[in-house]
């Protein structure tokens, strides 16, 4: 068995006639022979390049069929993947109007196709259905379709012909006779033909023939015969699907016994027409391109055959893997992984074999390109269903090599060992034994809900999103100005601000009173020395110093900001050169005037002007000074005792000024403090009433999604909830004393944030400020190794959250079974985005019943969005979901190896039944959905 890609789009033309046609408009330029024109017609069949598969069709005939079939066996017809026959054939005549003018009615036939297997050879169509149908002539008296019998009957050429003399006799006889209809289904009640046929009819004169008359009889027991019908009407095709405002599949399963596809064809005469259907309504099935692939349409009426002018499979995702090949295969003598080239179908790939047989190796070998599935920390214990990790420590040089959708996308390669992975491709992979873990992550099962929501609702009401993403961006504000104001209110170190308060007025305090003693030194001093002082003379010096002093110090500090100035100016000089530049290429490129440079230099004179004066003045300044200490040396030894004590006050003043600034500070930060507080629960405020208007947004953009809800959802609903991290609790009782601060007192403390963030709260603001106050409260029972900042820290987070409420056919996530919960995560995943997506064994904790009930059209569904690969035991995974590839994995003599096609491929079908427990009741589903029994 080969390794086939499955099921795939391809243009099909099932009704082409031949030269052999009696009416037929074939001919050579040169109006050749016969031989001629068939070599023409040959030729035009060898040119086209766009259609796969051709329905050779004649009236009464195989003739034609043979010919090109004897073409496509001599080599010449390769760019056709399949040829088969279609024996046009005239059913009895019927009723199809009455009017006042003709109240007997006029009659017509029915068109009525049988479209042959490839696998039959001509002379076995020719001898036992040809040979064996009855048809009619004008007289009454019936004859086989045996070419001479029609032959002899042109000859006959009843009156009908007396005035026309073109036409050959098989041409005439062909234009003379109907076939009786129950002829032809009892011709094809034989075992040769048992499944190697189908029966098409076509519309044209479909609508004309009355319901309620005998020919509207006919017409429904004709429909409950046929397989499908020609027919590129809309209306038609969705009248026998049962999506028609008229009817149901239920009723027309009841009526015409099954559903019937519509399949449509150029229906060539000449050679312009050659594949070539009036405004592009060209036929689509997606199969393998073969008689048993289309048949599948009578399996899957409505997804398997489109009549459109564009491919049906739409956009494929760029890094979709097309083929992934294995090499090297070999881990130590245990195993060898058989070496691969497996094409992937771009849409549902199912991977079955016996347990054991290999599944999972596929699977992890592809999924360890987009992520790393080797066990780099050996502290975690293996996971026994991943084969990577199973085999990781032989050092297996296993390579395995992906090829992509896209052209333009490079492939990818890697051995098990290596780290790199495809960082730029999103692909989903669910190994086996992980749905209930994944479950339990809350924060991605919102985010791939979120996505799914939003990607939808962007398309469907774009006003109402970006009011949501305004909320998000509203609360992400609010978490940053959290942040700022904790960062901001402990540069203020508030925890201890009150201490440092109180040692600033004991320093003014004893600053004050060391003051008033050496004021007091002053004083009692001047008294004992009185007649050895002269005047005020040490104390004017050092006043005039001390003022001196001043000039300087104002003067330096005037200087540095001319020099900062000074220092930006000379970085213009770098900004011009670099307008230069932009204004030479600006007028090379004719893009208008060039730019100016910045004129700065009058500035820089200016200021080097103003700072040499500066130096000056310090100078002379700098000189005085040095003048007036000259003469405090000359001063008495009473004066120079006087001059220091005044020079002790004035540093003591100097020292409490200083102490004064320091306690106003601290004031001034103990104000601020508190307004960073009050600022910061005020936001905070914002904070939980910001996630509840998000939540209100959220419903709205919620009720929109389930307005356009996709078919996979469509027994899941969700409820937007706002919820605080769950550990928060457990996170601020760790930084209590235990002893003092138990954990039902801290959960009534978070109980009024609970009750806070209530949609229809009345007292929200209480309720946060109670919160607050309760848990702020506990910091006295703080344990050692945990400051105030920490704490608080914590408690102005950002650990709100919006998240859902996951109902699944009414019922909350919580209260779902294992399996259940596996069924809601598949159908998020599934419903959500269009990259490729890999599951090990979806099935698992579920029943068969339930598959075929619930999951089976959510994997219906996914597929025609994206590339989905399972690996799976269950057979109505496989065959009730279409799948369109199936993957057979085998072990045997220690080696794996794998086989690939379509579900209509028999060997696939066999082992399906044979490998899957319930494959062949799984295949009678199939059918039974669609009225069909055989």
């Amino acid at each position: 068995m080969s390794l086939s890609k499955g099921a795939t789009w391809n243009r099909w033309d099932l009704h082409v006639h031949t030269p052999e046609s009696f009416d037929h408009q074939f001919s050579t330029d040169a109006d050749g022979e016969y031989d001629e024109v068939w070599e023409r017609y040959i030729d035009e069949l060898s040119e086209i390049d766009d259609v796969s598969c051709l329905g050779i069709t004649d009236y009464f005939s195989i003739d034609g069929y043979e010919r090109v079939r004897k073409a496509k066996v001599e080599g010449r017809l390769e760019n056709l993947d399949l040829v088969i026959p279609n024996i046009e054939l005239r059913i009895d005549n019927v009723v199809v109007e009455r009017g006042k003018e003709n109240k007997s009615g006029a009659s017509r036939s029915i068109d009525l196709h049988v479209l042959f297997s490839e696998d039959l050879d001509p002379d076995t169509i020719r001898k036992n259905f040809l040979h064996r149908v009855d048809a009619l002539k004008p007289n009454g008296e019936e004859i086989s379709l045996a070419r001479e019998n029609i032959e002899r009957l042109g000859r006959e050429r009843g009156i009908e012909h007396l005035d026309e003399r073109s036409g050959d006799d098989f041409q005439v006889g062909c234009e003379r006779l109907n076939v009786k209809r129950e002829s032809v289904f009892d011709a094809l009640d034989k075992e040769v033909f048992e499944g190697k046929y189908l029966i098409v009819l076509d519309d044209t004169t479909w609508d004309d023939i009355p319901w309620k008359t005998r020919a509207g009889t006919m017409r429904a027991n004709l429909a409950s015969q046929a397989d499908a019908f020609f027919s590129s009407n809309e209306n038609t095709r969705n009248f026998l699907l049962g999506q028609h405002p008229s009817n149901t599949p239920k009723e027309v399963i009841e009526t015409f016994g099954s559903l019937k596809p519509c399949i449509h064809g150029s229906d060539a005469h000449d050679f312009a027409s050659l594949c070539a259907p009036d405004e592009d309504r060209y036929c689509w099935i997606k199969a393998e391109t073969t008689f048993e692939g289309l048949k599948q349409i009578k399996y899957e009426p409505d997804e398997r055959v489109r009549i459109q002018p564009e491919d049906p499979q739409g956009h494929v995702p760029g890094y979709t893997p097309e083929r992934v090949e294995i090499r090297d295969g070999e881990v130590e003598d245990v195993l060898t992984v058989t070496d691969t080239d497996l094409p992937l179908n771009p849409n549902l790939v199912t991977v079955i074999g016996g347990k054991g047989a290999g599944k999972t190796t596929l699977l992890d070998l592809i999924a360890n390109c987009f992520e790393d599935r080797c066990r780099r920390d050996k502290s975690v214990p293996i996971d026994e269903n991943s084969f990577i990790q199973r085999i990781e420590d032989e050092n297996p040089e296993i390579l395995t090599r992906l090829e992509f959708n896209s052209d333009s996308i490079d492939g990818f390669h890697k051995r098990v060992r290596d780290k790199e992975t495809i960082e730029s491709a999103q692909v989903e992979y669910l190994p086996q034994g992980k749905i209930s873990e994944y479950c339990r992550k809350k924060e991605k099962l919102h985010e791939q809900i979120i996505n799914l929501i939003k990607s939808s609702v962007r398309q469907s009401d774009r006003n109402l999103m970006n009011r949501f993403d305004e909320k998000l961006d509203e609360i992400s504000a609010i978490e940053d100005e959290l942040e700022d104001l904790t960062r901001s209110l402990y540069q203020f170190e508030p925890e201890t601000i009150n201490s440092r308060i109180q040692d600033a007025r004991e320093e003014v305090k004893t600053a004050k009173a060391k003051l008033e003693d050496k004021k007091t030194e002053i004083e009692e001093y001047r008294e004992q020395h009185g007649d050895e002082l002269q005047n005020n003379s040490a104390t004017d010096l050092q006043n005039e110093i001390d003022s001196l002093e001043g000039a300087i110090e104002s003067l330096e500090s005037y200087k540095a900001e001319i020099e900062d100035v000074l220092n930006e100016i000379d970085g213009l000089e770098e900004v011009n050169e670099s307008l230069a530049s932009i204004s030479i290429e600006a007028e090379e490129r004719e893009l208008g005037n060039s730019v100016s440079p910045i004129e700065y230099r009058q500035q820089l004179r200016s200021l080097q002007e103003i700072k040499n004066t500066i130096d000056k003045r310090i100078d002379t300044r700098e000189t005085e000074k040095e003048a007036v200490e000259a003469e405090l040396e000359n001063l008495t030894d009473a004066e120079e005792r006087l001059s220091e004590l005044l020079t002790e006050k004035r540093d003591i003043e100097s020292d409490l000024e200083k102490k004064h600034t320091r306690l106003e500070t601290l004031r001034e930060n103990k104000q601020q403090i508190t307004k960073l507080r009050k600022k910061r629960r005020e936001q905070f405020k914002q904070y939980v009433s910001g996630f509840v208007a998000l939540e209100n947004v959220y419903q709205l953009v919620i009720e929109e999604f389930n307005r356009n809800q996709v078919t996979i959802l469509d027994d899941v609903d969700f409820s937007p909830q706002v919820t605080s991290d769950e550990s928060l609790s457990e996170r601020l009782h760790d930084c209590l004393d235990g002893r003092q601060v138990n954990v039902q007192r801290l959960q009534e403390a978070l109980a009024n944030l609970d009750q806070a963030l209530e949609k229809d709260s009345p007292e929200r603001g209480e309720y946060v400020e109670r919160f607050l106050d309760k848990v702020e409260g506990l910091k006295q029972y703080l344990v050692s190794d945990v400051d105030e900042r920490k704490f608080d820290e914590l408690l102005y987070d950002s650990y709100l959250s919006l998240t859902e409420e996951i109902y699944f056919q009414g019922t909350k996530m919580e209260g779902l079974s294992l399996g259940q919960k596996g069924t809601v995560l598949l159908k998020i995943l599934l419903a959500e985005g269009s990259t490729p997506l890999i599951i090990d064994q979806p099935e698992e904790n579920l029943d068969n019943r339930f598959i075929y009930k619930t999951l089976k059209d959510t994997f219906r569904e996914a597929k025609k969005q994206r590339q989905v690969i399972i690996a799976t035991h269950n057979a109505n995974l496989v065959v009730n979901t279409d799948a369109e590839q199936v993957v057979i994995a085998n072990y045997e003599e220690s080696e794996i190896n794998f086989t690939a096609g379509p579900l209509e491929n028999p060997q696939i079908r066999d082992e399906v039944t044979t490998l899957l427990e319930g494959g062949k009741k799984a295949f009678r589903y199939r059918e039974q959905k669609y009225g069909l029994t055989d």
